[in-house]
């Protein structure tokens, strides 16, 4: 999905912006019939908990770190646009330019910098033998387009 978003950007020219609250929209709708038909489909079925005791998770840590990640999305966003109004650079481009450097530097304010070096080598060395047609893909998508 975030390809065909990303083509849709570059080849019509119309920015990122413009098609943000259609994007947001278009979620929020799929999210509510998620949530309506998983209603409907399990209404009939009882939850019970597997520990009676406490609360393995509390509510207002969910929210802090759903908010970390809607933030940190939104730096994210804001870089590549700017960043891509200032230089020229397409939209995939300046996404492929900018994803590295900023997940760098998230990892270390977020104080996670061991524990991003360590499961990005190993995820790096585990899946990069089946990602051929998705590099091939990106990169020819970003580097190669025409301008």
């Amino acid at each position: 999905m975030e390809i065909m978003v990303a083509i849709t950007v570059d080849a019509t020219g119309v920015s990122y912006l413009t098609y943000l609250p259609w994007l947001l929209l278009c979620s929020l709708i799929v999210l509510f019939i998620d949530l309506l038909w998983g209603y409907m489909a399990f209404r009939k079925h009882g939850y019970q908990p597997a520990i009676e005791s406490e609360q393995l998770f509390h509510p207002k840590q969910v929210a802090v770190q759903i908010m970390k990640l809607f933030f940190a999305l939104s730096i994210f966003l804001a870089l590549v646009v700017s960043i891509g109004n200032v230089t020229g650079l397409d939209f995939i481009l300046t996404v492929t330019l900018v994803i590295l450097p900023f997940a760098i530097v998230w990892s270390f304010l977020m104080k996670r910098w061991k524990t991003f070096k360590v499961i990005g080598w190993v995820t790096w060395k585990e899946r990069t033998n089946g990602m051929q047609n998705f590099v091939v893909l990106f990169l020819s998508l970003a580097f190669f387009q025409a301008a």
